[in-house]
């Protein structure tokens, strides 16, 4: 099969787009024929050795969790898919490899994908769909009326998260380029604020849920914005431990989440795209050998929505 590895950390041209073996699967495995594997800036922190999952992986890797395709192969141990079924889900973090025209999955981590939906949106959707739902429900407890600051709104995660909070009936507050703020008010943020144009914590102030998409500086400032008792979850994982660290002895209130495959979750999730009340945007689609490329953009930070390499 053709993949993409690399054998060591760095920019995107570490990527190669190799021939290795069609992978093997356990009783509790299943083999399936990716048609497109969804591309996540947690990649991206992964291929370039930030991320604390890169420290636990074995050189050389494969890399993406993200994931349609066709069953091809089912170990005797599972029963509740068939040969030739479409599915859709998310890999297991200590195992990338979704970057390839086949990959083994574990039947927890897939569901029967909707006929309705197209290979790209459906596997646009898994960690970035997740994180917007668990952010927002499960960590963040957005509650109707409270105000949510959603920072990097119109990347892949965020333009969920403001669909979503919005749907829960929160006040969303969203931070990006001008640029952007047509395209999130039409998905329905209430407020748009250009960061590049005067200091988000200038303009915005009691803020009940903070989303922090961006970790950093962004976060660290984000903390003017919050009312009292007011709460923030940071998503990205190379600064989350010095923002939750800054956040205690102000006594304020911050996690850090890492989306989690949740079949009742993600069946929701899909069930609003399939009825047209959740939209996913598809900034570009690549083919496999090109994911040099499409890591490429990834880095530019100024996509809207999400990349995609369709087999």
């Amino acid at each position: 099969m053709k993949a993409i590895q690399f054998k060591k950390f760095g920019s995107p041209e570490v990527l190669e787009y190799i021939e290795l073996p069609t992978p093997a699967i356990a009783n509790d495995e299943l083999l399936i024929q990716v048609e497109a594997a969804g591309i996540n800036p947690v990649d991206m922190k992964i291929r370039s050795g930030i991320s604390a999952m890169a420290k636990k992986l074995a050189l050389p890797s494969g890399l993406g969790f993200d994931l349609v395709g066709k069953v091809v192969k089912i170990g005797k141990d599972i029963n509740e898919y068939k040969v030739g079924d479409s599915v859709v889900g998310k890999i297991e973090y200590e195992k990338p490899g979704a970057y390839a025209e086949y990959c083994v999955v574990k039947s927890k981590d897939i569901i029967i994908k909707p006929h309705e939906l197209g290979v790209a949106t459906a596997a646009a959707l898994p960690i970035v769909g997740l994180t917007a739902w668990q952010v927002l429900h499960q960590y963040g407890n957005l509650q109707r009326g409270e105000r949510v600051l959603i920072h990097a709104a119109a990347g892949g995660v965020g333009h969920l998260a403001v669909q979503i909070a919005k749907k829960m009936g929160a006040e969303v507050f969203a931070t990006a380029t001008q640029k952007n703020h047509q395209f999130l008010s039409d998905l329905g943020a209430d407020h748009c604020i250009d960061y590049s144009q005067a200091p988000f914590e200038q303009v915005i102030h009691d803020i009940d849920l903070v989303v922090d998409l961006v970790g950093g500086e962004t976060g660290l400032r984000s903390f003017k914005v919050l009312k009292k008792n007011g709460r923030m979850v940071t998503v990205p994982s190379p600064t989350r431990d010095e923002i939750i660290q800054q956040a205690q002895p102000l006594g304020i209130k911050v996690s850090g989440m890492l989306a989690a495959m949740n079949q009742n979750d993600f069946t929701q999730l899909l069930k609003m795209i399939s009825a047209g009340d959740l939209k996913i945007q598809i900034a570009k689609t690549f083919p496999l050998k090109d994911a040099v490329l499409a890591h490429q953009m990834l880095e530019t930070n100024r996509t809207q929505g999400k990349i995609v390499l369709v087999m």
